[in-house]
């Protein structure tokens, strides 16, 4: 009985030593070794960002004004996992970034940081909106105002 105890005992940590011997040379690490943990229970390899386009250009009116604004725009996710839903629910994606862009007043465009500003309202809208909690940045391909 010893012996088989003393052999199965050699197999697991032989093959637990395995495991681990191949997770650190495939740059998994460890706690604290700075990997990020949800991207790899995502499937995704460690600083993988993935971006998502919600389509045409977005051109709406300023709030009480007769100038418009046109913009592009993407959004870097931090792992795939939401890229499926966010594509069935583009349509609302789209509503709720042209109910951000039409809510801006000629008088915004005035203060030097309209840009971060407008980055953080549209990522919190998606995000309050969606309950979609993995948006890294918002990028302007394009943004035109005039």
């Amino acid at each position: 009985m010893n012996k088989k105890l003393l052999v199965v005992s050699v197999f697991i940590i032989t093959g637990l030593c395995g495991v681990i011997i191949y997770l650190m040379l495939n740059g998994y690490g460890f706690i604290g070794s700075g990997t990020d943990t949800n991207s790899l229970m995502n499937g995704n390899a460690p600083g993988k960002m993935v971006s998502y386009d919600p389509g045409d250009a977005f051109i709406t009116n300023l709030k009480d004004s007769r100038k418009l604004l046109r913009t592009s725009i993407i959004i870097e996710m931090e792992d795939k996992a939401h890229i499926k839903y966010m594509t069935k629910s583009n349509y609302k994606i789209r509503d709720i970034i042209i109910g951000v862009l039409s809510g801006l007043s000629e008088d915004s465009f005035n203060s030097g940081n309209t840009m971060d500003t407008l980055k953080e309202d549209i990522k919190r809208a998606i995000s309050e909106g969606l309950k979609i909690y993995g948006i890294v940045d918002i990028y302007f391909n394009e943004f035109v105002y005039q």
